[in-house]
C-alpha cells in the first residue's frame, strides 16, 4: 500500500460529503461536500486508487424517494469506479468501531476518530489556525466519509 489514496464518500440525496485520504498514514489530504453533479464528475476525474462509498441498508423499514435516489447516486459511483470501488454499509462501520448497530453513531464515530488520531485538541480534533489538529476543517458529514476510509483501511491491513 505504497502512496496510495482512497477516496471516500457519504452519499446524499442533493449533496455528498467525500474525503480523499492517503491509505499509508490516514492522513486526510482534501474533504468537502459537493453536489451530486459535481461529485460525480469528481469521480470520473479519478484522482484516487479505490473508491468507498457509504451503503443503505433498509432493515425492511419502507424507504422514499429521498432515500431511492441517494441508493441510485450510489450505484452510479460505484459504476464509475468498476474494480476499484468498495461499498460498506453504517452498520458495518459502527460495529468496526465498536458500537452497537442500533445506537445513532455519528456522535460516538466522532469521539472514537478524535481519540484515535487527535494529538493535542482531545475535544474537537481541530485545533485552532494558529495550531491546527488532524481534523482541522473538518465537519460535518465529511467526519462519516473519513470514519469510511478508517474502516476500508483498518480492514485491508487485517485481511494482509
Amino acid at each position: 500500500m505504497n502512496e496510495k489514496v482512497i477516496l471516500s464518500i457519504d452519499p446524499g440525496t442533493t449533496h455528498s460529503a467525500y474525503t480523499v485520504v492517503d491509505v499509508d498514514t490516514y492522513k486526510i489530504i482534501d474533504r468537502g461536500i459537493l453536489p451530486n453533479e459535481y461529485m460525480i464528475k469528481f469521480v470520473k476525474e479519478g484522482y484516487y486508487d479505490y473508491l468507498v462509498v457509504e451503503g443503505m441498508s433498509s432493515y425492511n423499514q419502507p424507504i422514499g424517494q429521498e432515500t431511492m435516489d441517494t441508493i441510485f447516486l450510489s450505484g452510479r459511483l460505484f459504476q464509475i469506479a468498476e474494480d476499484r470501488a468498495y461499498l460498506i454499509k453504517r452498520h458495518e462501520v459502527k460495529t468496526h468501531f465498536g458500537l452497537p448497530k442500533k445506537c445513532n453513531a455519528d456522535s460516538y464515530i466522532r469521539i472514537v476518530l478524535i481519540d484515535r488520531f487527535a494529538q493535542h485538541d482531545r475535544k474537537t480534533g481541530r485545533g485552532t489556525k494558529k495550531n491546527p489538529d488532524w481534523f482541522y476543517k473538518v465537519s460535518a458529514d465529511t467526519w462519516q466519509a473519513y470514519a469510511l476510509a478508517v474502516c476500508w483501511i483498518d480492514r485491508k491491513r487485517e485481511s494482509t
